[in-house]
């Protein structure tokens, strides 16, 4: 991102500002209101480490986790360039492939590669523009494969339309 107006009017490029954090992009308020659930403050992490082949080490992870049993969960990922290169829609189907109970969903009203894997009480929808953003939204204890997928949907569109703001 650039920071367009330092004063209004003038135009600079070139001068970046830190990219938006994924609890800044998706506040707790939303996350309750899409779901329908309470959650604990959100935890922050950043995603500059990783333990194997990572699409980027550029950003952050927000993770919303309820008090009571069975415990949901949601994590929102915002990983912004450089990216890695691979055909990560790929590499969810080949994982979920070692999974029977798992199903892949592609999403084309994204207009760039994203898909849905479900399996059990547990959702990922996985959206790879590799010019701009690799979003993540988890899901766990959400609701079955269909309620899970319209509510990481409905983030994932709030997410993008915070990003288009800016």
């Amino acid at each position: 991102m650039l920071l367009k107006f330092l004063i209004p009017g003038l135009l600079l490029p070139g001068i970046a500002f830190a990219e938006p954090n994924a609890c800044d992009l998706m506040p707790k308020a939303d996350v309750e209101r899409v779901t329908g659930l309470t959650f604990d403050d959100p935890h922050l992490r950043s995603e500059d480490a990783c333990a194997g082949k990572c699409e980027s080490l550029n950003g952050t992870a927000c993770i919303y986790q309820t008090a009571s049993e069975p415990k949901a969960r949601v994590q929102i990922e915002v990983l912004f360039p450089p990216f890695q290169p691979g055909d990560w829609t790929q590499i969810d189907r080949l994982n979920a492939a070692v999974d029977k109970n798992a199903t892949v969903t592609d999403l084309p009203e994204f207009g760039v590669p994203t898909d849905w894997v479900y399996s059990y009480n547990y959702g990922f929808l996985h959206y790879v523009d590799n010019h701009r953003l690799i979003m993540h939204v988890w899901e766990q204890n959400i609701g079955d494969n269909a309620t899970a997928l319209g509510k990481a949907k409905e983030m994932a569109h709030l997410i993008l339309e915070r990003l288009d703001a800016q």
